[in-house]
């Protein structure tokens, strides 16, 4: 047996754990409407980027092949046959569950054969364009070139001169189903709405002689997402992602996604009009681009929802006028989205007028449209302070965003570094310098992005600090990025690619000592991915050698869990619930010693040899058990835990006989909103 597990189809295993909360009777009805979306577009990305990377590979020698360690072709096709089975079941909760939930919650989505009433057709009528994009196989014009993420209706049109397409005789045409300044849904006065595609079938079903609904189906093509930009660049890097963003929608074919209603005979013949391989040929259901359903009854329907979990004020840091004493006095935790984001805004928004202040640095990832967060910097560099700020121009499908957030600050007076040559800048920091004499400087750690908007979704936690030890390394972190001053060297800060994986070893490998010598040692690591051999390696060496290892893992997960001489003493779960599980957290625990980090690198090859990362030691005790006691929280997790255990991967862990249901995303908010005013620091 190989002891990894396969990136790619790992990947498919978390998805279906997404598919599952679809799938989950216990979820309200739009939040598993919601799923489902995300579940789609998760999997549009995936074809995008890691698909389009595998077909890319097959046309590489063998001999690179062999060093791959896999047949990249056979390994598609592996995909393709776990795609499917989790399409069919896509499929039927949407159709077995959500449509009949929608329909008695009086908001139905209609068939298309439900759309002939003289109201509907007028309310499409009006909704449609007058002249629809038709192109037709008999017509002078080439078949129209979809970009990546495009939806054409496929249509038959009997009667004409290209009879033998299909037993059933017929002329293939197709029509463009995105229409400017329209929603995938058109919705009418009673509450109920249907597709666009269907409103089409309808449309071109009344207007275009010989076209019948049975014979249209829906295709979608996904192009390759990458912009394949060369590590050792010399040129203008911004020019240079400004131009490649043009070229996205216009990469090699992925997949075709097609409904499994249409004919193989018009099958075949659309993949050589549009020139996509049959490997690349995935079935679909009827409708296509589930993630437009993203937002689409927001309003109202509260019933059909969770139940509203409003962030919750910062016992401490909710005090804006005295942050930066507040931090001083001790350091502070804040968890999103459990607790408001404010405070972050509202530091930097108070530091950018202070007279004491004189430089803000800060690395830049990926930040929400008219973000707060720059506006603050912009704003301190008005005032005359120095501002610093890291871009990284390579945040993949963020690249646009971060241009822009560039040039914003430079216009504002910043000072702005971007992307290096083979290497991304995933640290999460926040440094800031006071002048001589008016007080200790301040930092801020973080394991996810400094962006409101994720804040609201994304579990994450950050840590505010004044310790000089800190503070001081993290200033080292920003030399090193503005001045490309030698790697840091830093006393307390684990920073990649130079410290964090050797950090980490020597923590592992101190465990390893101390159960050999009998004593009680333990490891609680929660990540989002779980993928480099080395690291995995390590888990295994001591698990044999009896270290208990207990692993949250959201994502990827490489490793094999329970395998009998391998890893008998390693447990991982993987928890799904309202909010996205993306912090960083590890602890490392030695006869009643423990050593707890906060951290923006999962344990991957790419994070450890690729990135700038870093880990901070949580020094406050009390700070440190609070983290310690929420891991320990979500490792108890009967309603919303799955086990990765070989033998029952992917199962929900139940909970047996008398033991108390634990569902960890609300019990933690439930223990933070229980903290009164004066209980500083557990609260985080």
């Amino acid at each position: 047996m190989d002891p990894y597990r396969n990136r790619e189809l790992s990947w498919l295993d978390f998805n279906e754990r997404v598919l599952q909360e679809a799938e989950d009777d216990r979820n309200p009805l739009l939040e598993r409407l919601k799923f489902l979306a995300i579940f789609s577009s998760n999997l549009d990305e995936f074809y995008r980027v890691r698909v389009a990377g595998l077909r890319s590979l097959g046309h590489v020698s063998e001999r690179k092949k062999q060093k791959l360690g896999y047949a990249p072709d056979a390994l598609v096709l592996e995909i393709q046959r776990q795609v499917d089975l989790l399409q069919a079941r896509f499929g039927r909760v949407f159709r077995e569950t959500v449509l009949p939930g929608l329909l008695h919650a009086g908001i139905p989505l209609l068939s298309p054969h439900e759309l002939g009433a003289p109201s509907r057709l007028e309310r499409i009528e009006a909704a449609l364009p007058d002249n629809l994009d038709i192109w037709t196989e008999s017509g002078d014009c080439a078949p129209p070139f979809l970009k990546d993420g495009e939806t054409v209706l496929v249509c038959l049109r009997s009667g004409s001169i290209w009879d033998d397409v299909d037993p059933r005789g017929g002329e293939l045409c197709m029509c463009r189903l995105a229409f400017p300044d329209m929603t995938r849904f058109i919705h009418f006065s009673d509450g109920a709405f249907c597709f666009v595609d269907d409103a089409v079938r309808m449309v071109l079903s009344r207007r275009e002689r010989g076209m019948e609904m049975p014979d249209m189906w829906a295709v979608k093509l996904s192009r390759d997402a990458d912009l394949h930009l060369e590590d050792e660049f010399t040129a203008d890097l911004a020019k240079l992602i400004r131009k490649s963003l043009k070229n996205r929608e216009t990469g090699r074919p992925t997949r075709l996604l097609y409904d499994g209603h249409m004919p193989q005979v018009v099958l075949n013949r659309v993949l050589e009009l549009l020139h996509v391989d049959t490997l690349d040929a995935q079935l679909g259901g009827r409708y296509h681009n589930f993630s437009d359903f993203f937002g689409i009854l927001d309003r109202g329907h509260d019933s059909l929802r969770n139940k509203p979990l409003p962030p919750l004020p910062h016992p401490v840091l909710s005090q804006q006028d005295s942050l930066v004493a507040r931090i001083r006095e001790a350091d502070r935790l804040l968890h999103v989205p459990h607790q408001s984001y404010a405070p972050v805004v509202e530091l930097l928004r108070n530091v950018a007028t202070r007279k004491d202040v004189e430089e803000i640095r800060m690395t830049v990832y990926r930040v929400s449209s008219d973000s707060e967060i720059i506006g603050a910097l912009c704003t301190a560099a008005c005032h005359g302070k120095r501002v610093f700020v890291f871009v990284e121009l390579k945040a993949r499908f963020d690249e646009a965003s971060n241009l822009s957030v560039m040039d914003r600050l430079r216009e504002a007076g910043a000072v702005v570094e971007t992307s290096r040559p083979g290497i991304k800048v995933h640290a999460k920091l926040v440094h800031i310098r006071f002048s001589e004499g008016s007080g200790r400087d301040v930092a801020l750690v973080s394991t996810g992005n400094f962006n409101e908007k994720t804040a609201r979704l994304y579990d994450d936690v950050t840590l505010f600090t004044a310790r000089p030890e800190i503070t001081a390394d993290v200033g080292r972190v920003f030399n090193h990025l503005e001045q490309n001053a030698p790697f840091p060297l830093t006393s307390k800060l684990l920073v990649a690619p130079n410290e964090l994986r050797r950090g980490f070893m020597r923590e592992v490998h101190a465990l390893q000592s101390a159960a050999r010598e009998g004593r009680h040692a333990r490891m609680m690591l929660k990540m989002n991915s779980l993928e480099d051999p080395g690291l995995i390696d390590a888990l295994y060496d001591a698990s044999a050698d009896g270290v208990q290892v207990d692993l949250i893992v959201r994502g990827i997960c490489c490793l094999r869990a329970g395998v009998p001489g391998l890893s008998e003493n390693i447990c991982v779960i993987s928890i799904l619930d309202r909010f996205l599980e993306h912090a960083r957290v590890y602890v490392f625990e030695c006869a009643g010693q423990e050593t707890v980090y906060m951290a923006s690198a999962d344990w991957m090859t790419r994070n450890m040899n690729r990135r700038i990362e870093v880990a901070v030691p949580v020094l406050d005790h009390e700070l440190a058990t609070s983290l310690k006691n929420w891991l320990e929280l979500q490792l108890s997790d009967n309603v919303k835990a799955r086990t990765l255990k070989e033998d029952r991967y992917n199962q929900f862990v139940n909970k047996t006989g008398m033991t108390p249901a634990v569902r960890a995303q609300i019990a933690r908010y439930e223990e933070l909103a229980g903290l009164s005013e004066g209980e500083t620091k557990a609260s985080g």
